[in-house]
């Protein structure tokens, strides 16, 4: 990949992936990505995309070096993941030298590890952005790992809404222990889980840079973090009159992004669908036009919290960057880009039924 340099291999079992820029010096600055709960039997990938906007940026354009587990195992893991992210970053400390900030960035149950992380490993850890946090995972296992509410390095916790009580829960006991250092709130105004766009991301782990490096006073702080992002139209239509729109018109579009847990992001916006006369609620296709295959698909047009969508079936919604992104209801960790076959360029049409 241009500008990027990709490391794989396993560790005790866990996969790794180390994503490190090619064509500027490393400027001493780690982020390691902690992925939330993934289903037992779907097999251990560290599917880090550093195509990613705010990867791709932090890697090209600030030299840092992205990375991520797998994980030893999938399921519910907490004290093990622990272990293996420790060991993920004793392996890019080996490969590259003695960094001058590591971020930890955990999602969902990831957001409970790098919290463990926080408390129990300071002299490894500089700081960490905790986003959708669940943070009362239950571990079925001997002395699994508890909280004692003394983080010893910056946490900010960038929380949907709908999802702050086992956040302030966890503050508010931190203040009860009289920590030195009280987790900050950032709140978005949006509700979902993990429903926070990549500038949203890239503020908050910018100030926790500047927390770590000049002891910014923000502790116990709890703000307003949203980030409205308003993208404009790229389509390209079939017919320019809605009037005219009937079954079997289109738009055509790109593939912008793969996310981390596989689902992607299109350069379609919200209004691109009501031009077609695709509303929420209804059904469309779309159809994948790769370098050798041309494949379709069924959607239902969904917001959160994605009522009366059934397991297996696709569906698209308006992301938090204001773009249509396409996922799949599961009850399973479904890759939806592995299952289309897609990869970020790809052509996407948006078909009227």
């Amino acid at each position: 990949m241009e500008h990027i340099e990709i490391l794989y291999g396993s560790i005790e079992g866990a996969r790794y992936c180390i994503a490190s820029p090619s064509s500027r010096p490393w400027s001493k600055k780690i982020l390691i990505y902690c992925h939330g709960y993934r289903e037992k039997g779907i097999r251990l990938i560290a599917d880090l995309d550093p195509r990613e906007p705010l990867y791709k940026e932090l890697l090209v354009d600030g030299g840092w070096i992205i990375a991520m587990t797998s994980y030893r195992r999938q399921g519910q893991i907490v004290k093990d993941a622990v272990t293996d992210v420790n060991n993920l970053r004793n392996k890019i400390v080996e490969k590259f030298g003695e960094p001058s900030l590591i971020v930890l960035e955990g999602r969902s149950m990831g957001g409970c590890i790098v919290t463990h992380l926080a408390e129990l490993y300071p002299q490894l850890y500089h700081g960490v952005v905790a986003i959708g946090a669940a943070l009362y995972v239950k571990e079925n296992i001997p002395s699994p790992l508890k909280f004692t509410y003394d983080p010893l390095v910056p946490i900010i916790y960038l929380t949907n809404v709908s999802e702050l009580g086992s956040i302030e829960q966890y503050r508010s006991k931190c203040k009860e222990a009289k920590a030195e250092l009280i987790p900050a709130l950032w709140q978005v105004s949006r509700e979902g889980h993990n429903k926070t766009n990549s500038q949203e991301r890239k503020k908050a782990i910018r100030f926790m840079e500047g927390w770590v490096q000049y002891g910014t006073n923000i502790t116990a702080r709890v703000t307003d973090a949203t980030v409205f992002v308003l993208p404009t139209s790229t389509a390209k239509f079939h017919k320019q009159d809605p009037k005219q729109i009937k079954k079997g018109d289109y738009a055509v579009g790109t593939v912008l992004n793969i996310s981390v847990h596989g689902g992607f992001q299109t350069s379609f916006i919200y209004d691109d669908l009501l031009s077609l006369r695709i509303a929420y609620g209804s059904h469309c296709k779309f159809e994948i036009r790769t370098c050798d295959d041309k494949l379709q698909f069924s959607a239902k047009i969904c917001c959160y919290p994605y009522v009366g969508l059934k397991n297996g079936e696709w569906f698209v919604y308006e992301d938090s960057d204001g773009y249509i992104s396409v996922e799949i209801f599961s009850f399973r960790f479904e890759n939806p880009a592995h299952l289309a076959k897609v990869v970020s360029g790809d052509e996407i049409k948006f078909v009227v039924c």
